[in-house]
């Protein structure tokens, strides 16, 4: 009930929640850096950012339309990824021209330790990311999936809290509110991995990145091109791989785990719009969603806990064995908090192709991690599913511009 309230919510375009442009699709990298870093207080609010008017007589409607336009645009020296989440870039991507407005060719680095980096940090934060599927099966051999929420976003929440108090006062009512698209996809991934292998949840949640452009679609307006019809294709194509697989058939587990592209690509759509206006406010604009999802699963635990008798010093017994207590802090601490921070300070300085890749890698570390430390078997069929997802989420990044650059190389343009 939580996600659908936020949902009509955001549907109906609560406050603080623009719509996003047709033209900024929410699952792809958008990379316009500037060619001079931005630090501090130099780093511009979208706000700041005006398109620069036509030469000549327009018309006052003509104007305005622009300026409607500009309002969502991603400002030059912001680069956002397929999860919604906006940065300042760090550093320069390209060398300027003679007429110092275009730029000719990448610019490189000052060492390869720069380069690296911060690459080798954001695939880290994938690895982590995978493992989240795993700890959480091997959890549910002990503690319910509403203890295991409940615990791991208090923890996240206590970790991310020192951000709490940069945030702006107008993100806060929709951040809150996306933190219920946020509850409602880790609940979803919770409940589902007591019934579903790791790595076919993995693979399900990442469907979040194609939920999210077709968000922007219904609501939006936003144009359905080539690319995303290509990823829905084979988004279809490969869910359908998983659901009739050689190993694990279709069950009330799948359902729990569609909450995930769900609830995430909800979120990714409305954090993203918030982040593009907002670039400097990632952390604080996370730590109110944690929080929010970290009181939504309280409620559900003590819920949960209350109808079954256990609201004593029994809900936490299992708490004694170090191993339950070491998982539910490292999902909490390590791949909730600490991922978080990684990922908000590497990504400004890794292209979007890389980030593209990195992103992608996600549902396989869930998958190998299923596999290693729960001996879990996915089965062929369920790798030509995952496989499949995995290619529409590729594909998804491709933008429109791309695909007319390659009609043209090709001589298919109309």
């Amino acid at each position: 009930w939580t996600a659908a309230m936020g949902l009509v919510l955001c549907g109906l375009g609560v406050e603080g929640f623009a719509p996003a442009p047709a033209s900024l699709a929410c699952g792809r990298f958008m990379a316009l850096r500037s060619r001079v870093p931005l630090r501090g207080a130099e780093r511009p609010r979208l706000s700041q950012y005006r398109m620069q008017s036509q030469r000549g007589t327009e018309t006052e409607a003509s104007e305005k339309d622009s300026t409607l336009v500009d309002a969502f645009a991603v400002p030059d020296g912001v680069v956002c990824n397929e999860k919604g989440v906006c940065v300042v870039a760090d550093e320069p991507e390209c060398i300027p021209g003679p007429s110092g407005d275009d730029c000719l060719v990448p610019g490189p680095l000052s060492t390869p330790q720069q380069y690296w980096t911060p690459r080798l940090i954001l695939l880290v934060c994938c690895v982590l990311y995978g493992t989240n599927f795993a700890f959480g099966r091997y959890l549910n051999d002990f503690v319910s999936p509403a203890v295991v929420s409940g615990l791991r976003f208090s923890l996240a929440a206590v970790c991310l809290s020192p951000f709490l108090k940069d945030i702006e006062k107008e993100l806060i009512r929709p951040a809150v509110v996306c933190s219920l698209f946020v509850a409602m996809g880790y609940i979803g991934q919770s409940v589902s991995l007591e019934t579903i292998s790791a790595g076919k949840s993995g693979f399900i949640c990442s469907l979040a990145v194609i939920t999210c452009p077709l968000l922007e679609a219904f609501f939006d307006g936003r144009k359905i091109g080539a690319p995303l019809m290509a990823a829905i294709a084979l988004s279809i194509a490969g869910v359908g791989a998983l659901e009739l697989g050689d190993v694990e058939q279709p069950g009330i587990g799948d359902l729990w785990a569609m909450g995930q592209p769900i609830g995430f690509g909800a979120a990714f759509w409305k954090t993203n719009a918030m982040m593009r206006k907002f670039p400097t406010q990632t952390l604080p604009i996370t730590a109110v969603q944690v929080a929010g999802a970290g009181s939504i699963s309280l409620v559900w635990m003590l819920y949960e806990a209350s109808q079954s008798g256990h609201l004593d010093a029994s809900l936490l017994e299992p708490l004694k064995d170090p191993k339950v207590a070491g998982a539910i802090g490292y999902l909490g601490v390590i791949t909730t908090a600490v991922t978080r921070i990684g990922e908000t300070k590497a990504l400004g300085s890794v292209s979007s192709g890389d980030a593209s890749i990195l992103m992608t890698t996600e549902p396989l570390w869930a998958a190998v991690f299923g596999s290693l430390l729960m001996g879990e078997n996915l089965g062929i069929s369920a790798w030509i599913g995952g496989g499949l997802i995995l290619a529409a989420c590729l594909v998804n990044t491709i933008d429109d511009a791309q695909v007319q650059e390659w009609k043209l190389k090709f001589g298919i343009a109309s």
